[in-house]
Parts: C-alpha cells; structure tokens; sequence
C-alpha cells in the first residue's frame, strides 16, 4: 500500500568562513529559521522538534535536538531555544555549516465564540510555553496533578492542556469567600514551644513560635510569634509499611501580628515546619 512520507523542513547554509562565535551564527541562523517558519505556516504545520546538525572545521559533525511543549512557529522562541542548547554545550569547533531540521505537527486548535469568553490563542499559548520552557527547564514546564496519597506536598507534572471555556459567562456567588493557601516549598523549620502536656507532646497546643538559625540564614520567610489561637492537631499518615513512613500531626495557628499558618510535627524526629500561609 502506498503512501506519502511525512514531510521534512530543513533550511541551512555552508558558510563562507568558519564561524568561532555565538552571536554570528544566531545572526546567519535567524534567517534560516525565518525560511524554515514560514514553509511550516504554507503548510499548516508547526515545529514539535527542532534539530541542528552542524559541519565542523576540519573534519566534524553534530547534532542536537530540541523538544518543545507544544507545537509554535514564534521565530524568537525558537531561537532563543538554540541559544541556550549552544551556550549549554558549546560546538568545540569552528561551525562551516549547519542545517535545521524541523519536526512538524499540527498546531493546536481553538473554535472562538462570537458569544462566549474569549478562549486562548493556540499559538500565542504555544510560544509562552516553548519561552517557559526554555527559561525554567523541562520538568518544570507543566500543569500540575495531585497524586494518590496524603502528604500535601506531593505532585505529579503532565502536560498543559486547558480546559476549553465555558459556553457562557458565570456570574460569581455572592458570599464571604474562602481562604486559600499560600504553599511554602520547601517547609521552613521553626522551634515550637507548646504548653499542657509538656514541650513537643503533639496534644499540647502550640503557645510560642520562633525562627531557627537555618531559617534565617536560607532566607526563608520569617515564622515567629505569640500563638493566640491553635486548632488541632489533626493526624496524618501515609504507607506505615514503607521504609520511609509518613506520620505528622498537623496545626492551624493564628500568631499576633503575622497572620495564619499551617504548621505540623514530624512524629519520627519532633522537628518542626510552617508549609503554608493562610491568605
């Protein structure tokens, strides 16, 4: 049965004179990737992975490959791509030619509305996630997803997809709102002082909170304070038949003057961590 081979996009050009600096190849290659872009949009295609093969003086070649979130044709991402794969792991040679090779797919799509709220551009969304990725790496691009278990801390990161919008707009509900909070990753460690059953007993309510010598040195948002009002302890525990237990004892505080946080009790170690800020 026959049938038509996937399309391939390569722009490149041998050079006159070998080139030994970053800045003038991106020059040379920001035109090629310009070429490259514009075949992908005749076609209705978009790049997923970017490959450059490079032609070393005297005698070399490379490759490098580029995986991208999300499918763009942003000629300033792209570049921006290479730029940081080049100054991560430079050629080691003068480069006599190169080529870039361009994996298509199709872009993502969105069916507006005349009615409805405005929905995300595909490919405005695309080259914010390809900057994104360049900047921060690629396992810290994502959507994040809660994973099977009870410590709060734990996630899982997949691809960011959104939800299409709402056919209409909803209007809010009237009311006082909720509280939400504030994460601090990684828990900053404080000394607890607590009173009734003794210092560090997990039924004693919190009475007193001071910042550790770690904390301050790390920079680390500062917990401390009078405790005016303790809610808790509530109990957590997580795979007992592990080798690394979970096992905390978890408390609501108000402290004078600083506001609300969440605060819990390592039961394996007595230390103690503020994870998160009442807003």
């Amino acid at each position: 049965m026959p049938r038509e081979p996937p399309p391939a996009f390569h722009e490149g050009m041998s050079l006159e004179w070998p080139l030994v600096a970053l800045e003038p190849f991106l020059f040379v290659g920001r035109a090629a990737l310009d070429r490259l872009c514009q075949r992908l949009e005749a076609r209705g295609f978009a790049c997923l992975r970017l490959e450059i093969q490079m032609r070393l003086e005297p005698d070399g070649f490379q490759t490098r490959a580029i995986d991208l979130p999300a499918p763009t044709r942003d000629v300033k991402t792209l570049l921006t791509l290479v730029r940081l794969e080049l100054e991560a792991r430079p050629p080691g040679a003068p480069v006599a030619g190169f080529t870039f090779v361009a994996h298509p797919d199709r872009p993502r799509e969105a069916q507006l509305s005349l009615y409805g709220p405005a929905a995300l551009s595909p490919d405005k969304l695309a080259a914010t996630l390809a900057r994104l990725f360049a900047l921060l790496g690629a396992d810290r691009v994502g959507s994040p997803r809660p994973v099977d278990g009870h410590r709060p801390e734990r996630f899982a990161l997949v691809d960011f997809s959104p939800p299409p919008p709402p056919e209409t707009r909803r209007e809010p509900r009237a009311g006082r709102g909720l509280l939400a909070v504030r994460v601090l990753r990684p828990p900053v460690e404080i000394e607890v002082l607590t009173a009734g059953a003794g210092e560090g007993h997990p039924e004693a309510p919190p009475v007193e909170i001071r910042a550790t010598p770690r904390a301050e040195e790390e920079k680390r948002p500062r917990v401390e304070g009078e405790v005016k009002v303790a809610s808790g302890p509530w109990g957590l525990e997580e795979e007992w038949w592990a080798d690394d237990p979970a096992g905390r004892d978890y408390w609501d505080v108000e402290i004078a003057g600083r506001g609300l946080y969440r605060i819990y009790r390592e039961r394996a170690t007595g230390a103690w961590y503020a994870d998160g800020i009442y807003d």
